[in-house]
């Protein structure tokens, strides 16, 4: 995956990097998809979801888990909040926090994101997972519905991405 800011005429780059991490299937690299973006309430926070292989996105401290990594054998959504990027270069950009939602037996994807004024990022997606996907306590539904690894279920879950600590699940 990769993000980049362009400039209101849509020729200038005001910054461009790739996201992802460097482990994947043996031999292989990470596979990365962002699928959705969104833009925070405080300037210059941008929120990203998707899927991956890779375990080690590079962020500022460590990744928030939910759930169990499925490894490098499935994919696992992905959420970051980056705070304060670059208007010029060279100035980093910040992954200020990255979360998992993951099981470890099915792929898991993001596929849309919204954030609201008090940074809670909303996040629809889907499972494959039979039972591995984390949900909390009192969900409308704690295991996938339909049959087989190849049918697969939706989720919404709810992300508060605070100023400072780690982000906390809300629902999912």
């Amino acid at each position: 995956a990769f993000l980049i800011k362009l400039g209101a005429n849509g020729s200038s780059v005001y910054f461009s990097s790739p996201l992802g991490g460097p482990d994947g299937p043996p031999g292989q690299v990470g596979d990365e998809t962002g699928y959705s973006i969104a833009l925070g309430p405080s300037f210059g926070s941008i929120y990203i979801t998707g899927g991956t292989t890779s375990t080690s996105f590079p962020c500022f401290g460590q990744p928030t888990i939910f759930g169990s990594l499925g490894g490098v054998e499935h994919l696992n959504v992905f959420i970051i909040k980056i705070s304060n990027p670059p208007i010029n270069p060279p100035q980093p950009h910040i992954v200020q926090a990255l979360v998992f939602l993951a099981s470890p037996d099915a792929d898991d994807e993001g596929y849309g994101i919204a954030v609201d004024l008090s940074h809670n990022a909303y996040v629809t997606g889907y499972t494959a997972s039979p039972s591995g996907f984390p949900v909390t306590a009192g969900a409308f539904q704690n295991q996938k519905n339909g049959t087989g690894i190849i049918l697969t279920d939706g989720f919404i879950a709810k992300i508060n991405f605070p100023a400072v600590g780690a982000p906390t699940r809300v629902y999912c």
